[in-house]
């Protein structure tokens, strides 16, 4: 009973769902999209703030209206942050490869499925 509920993920190259591919979409998502949809965010809210600001804390509808771009701002702010970071987890390891000197540098395995504990092979090839 719970095989049935333990997810398993077949990591052949031919699997739409293989270990590399879901990195893959992976680094998409949080190095590419994230970022910009977190700047965005952030922009949008300070420009919110800044109206509202202007306009006084005359009514409870502006200030709830300050108070909540003044927190989707923070949020903006950290889920940028966190891209950061992620693109640095990313990238880190290939910016750090370092060069032998004979024209070769050292070889950067992604991680896959077989290396991710999330993942569980039924049939690990190693």
């Amino acid at each position: 009973m719970a095989e049935l509920l333990t997810p398993t993920l077949n990591c052949s190259e031919t699997d739409i769902t293989s270990g590399a591919t879901l990195w893959m979409t992976s680094v998409v998502l949080r190095v590419y999209i994230k970022p910009v949809l977190s700047a965005l965010s952030l922009g949008s809210n300070i420009i919110n703030t800044l109206v509202f600001s202007r306009m006084g804390l005359k009514d409870g509808a502006t200030a709830t209206f300050l108070v909540l771009s003044v927190s989707d701002g923070t949020t903006g702010f950290f889920g940028l942050l966190c891209s950061i970071l992620i693109t640095i987890r990313y990238f880190g390891p290939l910016l750090l490869q370092s060069n032998s000197g004979d024209g070769s540098t050292d070889e950067y395995d992604p991680p896959c499925c077989h290396s991710h504990p999330r993942f569980r092979q039924t049939n690990p090839s190693y």
